[in-house]
């Protein structure tokens, strides 16, 4: 990866996010929410408004702040729940840091 100075726009981090949730959907994990989430966090790249993509974002199953996962997903993947729950919440930071 390539080091930008610290006024530099980079899009590294947020990529790196996708990339793991790319992962994960080879992987099989796999669900209508985690999808509509990060497909959400991809838009950000893309969007011309921060508050109005936030405000887009409150309004997903996941929301990435903290709030528990859908019953579906936990009961889906029982055994990776809390590890979906962190990953969700550091994507989520990742794209408001940006």
């Amino acid at each position: 990866m390539s080091r930008l100075g610290k006024n530099d726009f980079s899009l590294e981090l947020p990529a790196i996010g996708i990339v793991s949730w790319a992962q994960l959907r080879d992987n099989r994990v796999s669900n209508p929410a985690i999808d509509e989430f990060v497909d959400h966090m991809w838009r950000l790249c893309h969007s011309s408004s921060l508050p109005d993509w936030d405000k887009a974002a409150s309004h997903l199953k996941i929301t990435g702040l903290g709030d528990p996962l859908p019953s579906e997903i936990v009961t889906q993947y029982p055994t990776q729940s809390t590890p979906l729950s962190e990953a969700v919440e550091w994507l989520r930071e990742i794209f408001r840091g940006r």
